[in-house]
């Protein structure tokens, strides 16, 4: 027959004739506790010790059950880029707005220089007054260019269109970013034979050459 100990479940197989007849005390060879055996050859029932020491698989929790279509959050989506259509638009508008005001300010630069001239007596001929007008000119461009874009990343021509300049991070431009782009960035595009600007057709992100030199993004808005 087989005896189990009680106390630590070691079992051991016994033959019959080896064990007296009537209860019995044996010991346990493996943890040395007695118990008895009764006359039907039985072992008696595990004691509360015993029960209170063997380990009770726990309760596995079901998985959880996915979040409802309705719950779940959208992912944060990136800035739309704006497309070369809509800048070259955009473009278009800015070009009319500053060469009107380009023309306004050099009109206004020429009265000043004459009126100088009266008041002071002639000594300006009319190479030097043309110079000074036309660098005047491409200076009213620059800063009407730089201004509105390092003020709030739109020229009025990018307001119209709904369209923002803003750093590649999506931080605000700045005007220091904003000179770089205007100025170096806008060379390079246009001394390329125009390539610089056709790039914003076929780049992933539609920046042109001067974007990337100055590390800028032009976006639509809502």
């Amino acid at each position: 027959m087989r005896i189990t100990c009680p106390h630590c479940g070691h079992s051991r197989e016994v033959a019959e004739d080896r064990l007296p007849a009537g209860e019995i005390r044996v010991t346990c060879p493996s943890c040395g506790q007695h118990f008895p055996i009764n006359p039907d050859r039985e072992t008696p029932a595990p004691t509360a010790e015993r029960q209170e020491n063997e380990t009770v698989p726990a309760p596995v929790a079901p998985p959880e059950a996915p979040a409802p279509e309705e719950n779940r959050q959208p992912p944060l989506s990136s800035p739309d880029p704006a497309g070369f259509w809509i800048r070259a638009v955009a473009a278009l508008v800015d070009s009319v707005v500053a060469g009107l005001l380009e023309v306004g300010m050099a009109f206004l630069f020429v009265a000043v220089l004459h009126r100088l001239e009266g008041i002071f007596g002639p000594g300006y001929n009319e190479d030097y007054i043309q110079t000074l007008t036309v660098l005047y000119s491409f200076a009213t461009g620059i800063a009407y260019y730089v201004f509105f874009t390092g003020h709030c990343g739109q020229t009025p021509g990018k307001m119209a269109l709904r369209i923002k300049v803003i750093r590649d991070d999506g931080a605000e431009i700045g005007y220091g970013r904003a000179f770089i782009r205007e100025t170096v960035g806008k060379f390079f595009s246009a001394a390329l034979l125009g390539i610089g600007y056709l790039m914003v057709a076929f780049t992933r992100r539609k920046q042109g050459l001067h974007d990337k030199l100055a590390g800028t993004l032009v976006i639509k808005i809502s």
